[in-house]
């Protein structure tokens, strides 16, 4: 391709490429940071063995049949 021409990207391409890279990143970081007690609560849980609320309501209905 470069016998062919140089690549060119537009200013708005590239602004928009890093922004949504950004916005990525800041939601991961925004989630660890504000919701980090709760993460961290539901990880041991679940190496405790401990059924989450979904689990323990799941477990009052018979299980079906695998066909």
């Amino acid at each position: 391709y470069e016998a062919y021409s140089p690549l060119f990207l537009s200013s708005a391409f590239a602004l928009g490429y890093g922004l949504s890279f950004a916005c990525i990143t800041a939601t991961l970081v925004h989630a660890i940071l504000y919701f980090r007690k709760q993460i961290w609560v539901q990880a041991r849980r679940s190496v405790s063995e401990q059924p989450d609320i979904h689990a323990r309501l799941m477990s009052r209905y018979k299980p079906v049949p695998d066909w």
